[in-house]
């Protein structure tokens, strides 16, 4: 029977530093994506943090290179029943942080199908603000909940993110059926998309915590 990370987690030493390196992936995505949401409506030029976006960017996938290894070569040398699901738990988490990285990445290509310049500052919150803000919310409270094992922090967490991911879909929509000008529908289109992926990861490493391991990967599903 598939058991909970939370539970995999009580006495296993040896992943203590794979956490503390996955956390590290997790801030790197954190500080990239506050950089380019904010970016994103702000006044000055996006491509001004290009190199710095790519370089933490870079980092993040050093970093899931590095805990594969770890895992991997962990496992040859000591291979049991109760570490095998803890490393097939573990190395589909780094993915999940590996992947947050490429979508916030995703957000500053939007620009060159936006222009040069960011969205207007109106139109965005019209869709997006609440959303963004809640997305800045998320990436403490999920890092928070897995590095404590905190069932009660990743329910919570699960169920904002859900949320938010309701409020894209219901704010895609309604770029759709809007007059915006071809350029700007497509980028806030894409921005919600990016939004989506952002939040359906984040949720599933915060699923990680409390529900048996061969449900992860299916943070968007439909409940029942």
């Amino acid at each position: 029977m598939f058991k909970s990370l939370a539970n995999f987690f009580r006495g296993v030493d040896w992943t203590d530093e794979v956490v503390e390196q996955f956390d590290g992936m997790l801030d790197l995505a954190e500080r990239n994506f506050l950089l380019c949401a904010d970016r994103m409506v702000g006044e000055e030029d996006i491509r001004s943090i290009r190199d710095e976006l790519y370089r933490r960017d870079r980092k993040i996938n050093s970093r899931e290179r590095r805990l594969r290894r770890l895992i991997i070569a962990h496992l040859a040398a000591s291979p049991s029943e109760h570490e095998i699901p803890t490393a097939f738990i573990l190395t589909t988490l780094v993915k999940d942080a590996e992947r947050i990285g490429d979508y916030v990445k995703n957000l500053y290509e939007v620009h060159e199908i936006h222009g040069d310049g960011g969205f207007d500052r109106s139109v965005y919150d019209r869709y997006y603000d609440g959303i963004r803000t809640r997305l800045k919310e998320l990436f403490p409270a999920v890092r928070g909940a897995f590095r404590a094992s905190d069932a009660d922090a990743a329910h919570a967490a699960i169920g904002e993110g859900r949320e938010t991911m309701r409020r894209c879909e219901e704010a895609i929509r309604k770029i759709a059926a809007g007059d915006h000008p071809v350029p700007e529908a497509v980028a806030l289109v894409l921005t919600g998309r990016h939004y989506k992926r952002i939040l359906a990861h984040l949720v599933n490493i915060a699923t990680a915590v409390v529900v048996p391991a061969d449900r992860l990967d299916f943070y968007d599903e439909p409940e029942g």
